[in-house]
């Protein structure tokens, strides 16, 4: 089964942050990205998940807000960033992810 996932970071990434996000993306995943701070991707490995994808690009970046929704689910989605940046997500997209690192970034 072909997983999706939806992945958004914030305007405070510069181009050279962005272009590790998309040279880790090669050859791992097929992607889109038209959009400066979006990337679509699909897989079909069963490990990938938005908790593995949100913590790779933790590593990659470790700064900001970082966004993975899992387009294949409606409930999926895993966050990194100040919780209040995603009160709404908590409250209106759909179940609170199981585990949220937060981000010591105060913008």
């Amino acid at each position: 089964m072909v997983k999706k996932f939806i992945i958004l970071v914030d305007e405070d990434f510069n181009k050279e942050q962005r272009n590790a996000i998309t040279n880790f993306f090669k050859g791992k995943y097929a992607y889109w990205h038209w959009i400066g701070n979006v990337w679509l991707i699909t897989t079909k490995n069963e490990t990938d998940t938005v908790n593995t994808i949100r913590d790779e690009l933790i590593k990659l970046t470790n700064r900001g807000a970082i966004l993975v929704i899992n387009a294949s689910e409606s409930s999926g989605w895993a966050a990194f960033g100040q919780k209040k940046k995603f009160t709404w997500m908590h409250n209106s997209w759909s179940k609170k992810p199981e585990s949220f690192p937060e981000s010591e970034d105060k913008f």
